[in-house]
């Protein structure tokens, strides 16, 4: 029996590494880089403003506007955005033309009612209100 626990803690605990976030961000220069977990360097940017990376794609700032780059470094989602906030769940909360809106990881924004509020992810779940009403959206 213990044997089969280990087992299973064992394969639970691969699986969960395998999804872990590989590169780390670092600012050198007043640039941003990312190292892998053996510290060496594997993705150089310009960006001055860049976030760690999470769902595979990390914010960065280009000029003004933000987008989301994937872990080679090109633009996955192009820089459009005034604001963004980091992918959880495969969903992101975004900024522009004064109002914010979900996006997925492929950039397609996720159409919910115009909500008076958007919160952050929670356990794999997005909260908003509209009226007096809280709704969720699952990714």
């Amino acid at each position: 029996m213990k044997i089969k626990i280990t087992l299973i803690l064992c394969l639970v605990l691969g699986i969960i590494s395998s999804y872990a976030q590989e590169l780390a961000k670092v600012v050198e220069d007043g640039k941003v880089r990312y190292i892998d977990t053996s510290g060496s360097y594997v993705l150089q940017t310009d960006f001055k403003k860049a976030a760690s990376f999470s769902n595979g794609l990390a914010a960065a700032q280009d000029g003004k506007k933000w987008g989301f780059i994937d872990t080679s470094g090109k633009w996955a989602i192009e820089p459009q955005y005034d604001k963004v906030k980091a992918f959880n769940s495969g969903l992101a909360l975004v900024f522009k033309d004064d109002q914010w809106n979900y996006i997925k990881t492929s950039g397609e924004v996720l159409e919910v009612d115009p909500p008076d509020k958007y919160f952050d992810f929670e356990e794999g779940v997005a909260l908003y209100r509209r009226r007096k009403t809280y709704s969720r959206t699952d990714p």
